[in-house]
């Protein structure tokens, strides 16, 4: 049996597509950019509307039908992958922290733009802005340092990695490469 592909509309590299790559190459899942994808055209096409009301980036294509929002897209190659248990949980409990993680990466570190948008030529430098997402990473680092420190492992929910530490990470890895640095970094180690 061939494995699952799940088709993408987004630009390329995208920290958001980052999150179901990731899971599914835990998976067995192939997930794979869709050739021609223009942003600001494609995204405002009849068609691109019909499968994503929002016009926006991540879309997905999938066996069973279009989603979007990066998050659902992720959770969806989790479930479809032959990790799931592993990346997802087992109990009802396992599944909440995964969830809590999922949720806290979503709400804390998915608006960092401010800090790498402007290397790719996607708006401009402000200086306001920055601060304020860095600010919001810094204190979100405190956090997961603190967890980090208290539960003994690298992992956020466990012995393992999970979709958990896959949102986490996914949009952090742009702004690591342009404007989060090791002083920044020192305080967590973890």
């Amino acid at each position: 049996m061939a494995a699952p592909v799940v088709k993408v509309y987004s630009y390329k590299p995208s920290p958001s597509v980052a999150k179901a790559e990731i899971a599914g190459k835990f998976g067995g899942v192939a997930v794979e950019y869709i050739d021609g994808f223009e942003m600001g055209k494609t995204n405002k096409t009849e068609e691109f509307l019909k499968l994503n009301p929002n016009g926006q980036v991540p879309t997905a294509i999938t066996p069973d039908g279009p989603l979007f929002e990066s998050t659902a897209i992720a959770y969806y190659v989790a479930r479809i992958g032959c990790d799931k248990d592993g990346l997802l949980g087992v109990t009802p409990y396992q599944q909440g922290v995964v969830d809590e993680w999922v949720h806290f990466a979503r709400s804390r570190f998915e608006a960092l733009y401010p800090l790498f948008a402007f290397a790719f030529g996607w708006g401009k430098f402000e200086q306001a802005k920055f601060d304020e997402a860095l600010k919001k990473a810094t204190d979100a680092f405190a956090v997961l340092e603190r967890h980090l420190t208290h539960v003994g492992t690298p992992f956020l929910t466990g012995a393992r990695i999970t979709l958990a530490d896959i949102a986490v990470v996914s949009p952090l890895v742009a702004p690591l490469r342009v404007s989060i640095t090791e002083a920044i970094l020192a305080p967590s180690p973890h």
